[in-house]
């Protein structure tokens, strides 16, 4: 063995003891897992703008509303593409190829469970000045999780959700669940 190899070989010996020693003497940091808060109605509250689309057909919509933090929602309106109901019209305007919708909050509501999940019912009443073909109302019901990041006033930024019945499209013969997320 040349000298150059056995000084190398000395040298890695006192390195491989000095870590030892340092891992075994070093304070250990923690090693416990990020646990989330128990979740509840209360990390759903203030305003959101919700992304929605359709799974097949490529429907669209954007909600903006309100959760108050006990189960039920201040205010909510819902602009959708019109073409679940309509065939796109380009030398119309772009309202007429919409439809516009509040959210009624004596039938809307949502319950959050400790796990993170809920569960969401959303009754949509037509604008007055809708497209014709728009339906006049309608109810979708949606399943959410809460992502495991909570602000300073204990809501959360960011919730992924998915619909049975986007846009209220669900019957024997026409299912169209409809997914997205939610961003405050």
């Amino acid at each position: 063995m040349s000298k150059r190899q056995g000084l190398a070989s000395k040298l890695l010996a006192v390195l491989g003891g000095v870590g030892l020693v340092i891992g075994i003497c070093a304070t250990r940091a923690s090693a416990q897992a990020l646990r989330p808060p128990p979740w509840s109605n209360a990390n759903f509250a203030n305003r959101y703008i919700r992304n929605e689309g359709s799974d097949a057909d490529h429907f669209t919509g954007v909600i903006r509303y309100n959760p108050n933090g006990n189960g039920r929602y201040t205010a909510g309106s819902l602009s959708a593409s019109g073409s679940p109901f309509f065939p796109f019209q380009p030398n119309s305007t772009a309202p007429t190829n919409f439809c516009n919708y509040s959210l009624s909050t004596t039938s809307s509501g949502y319950a959050v469970t400790s796990g993170g999940s809920g569960t969401e019912v959303l009754t949509w009443i037509a604008s007055a000045s809708n497209n014709a073909n728009c339906p006049p109302s309608f109810t979708e019901n949606d399943t959410f999780v809460i992502r495991n990041n909570v602000t300073a006033n204990n809501t959360v930024p960011r919730i992924d959700f998915s619909s049975n019945n986007f846009l209220g499209q669900h019957s024997a013969t026409f299912k169209d669940p409809g997914y997205g997320y939610v961003l405050k």
